[in-house]
């Protein structure tokens, strides 16, 4: 996932937060200072370890809205707030 465009910003603050409290990050701590832990450079974070959480994180994310989406979707349909209308081809 690219990280250079600036609505990806908030998401990168949030995930930055929540890897701080990880197990991977105080190991990452040891060996390298806060700052080159999140380095990016050409859109992505220079370590392949914060990548990949990165990416698992974003996936899981898209995953929750999608389902969440999913979930307020079905709830008008079963309160008959809307009515399924079969599309023409």
């Amino acid at each position: 996932m690219n990280l250079s465009y600036s609505r990806c910003k908030g998401k990168i603050e949030r995930f930055v937060h929540l890897f701080k409290k990880t197990k991977e990050y105080a190991e990452l701590n040891k060996h390298y200072p806060e700052f080159e832990i999140f380095e990016e450079t050409k859109g992505k974070f220079e370590l392949e370890v914060v990548q990949a959480a990165f990416d698992k994180w974003a996936k899981q994310q898209a995953t929750n809205r999608k389902r969440a989406e999913f979930t307020k979707n079905l709830n008008h349909l079963i309160s008959n707030d809307y009515v399924l209308v079969r599309k023409r081809t």
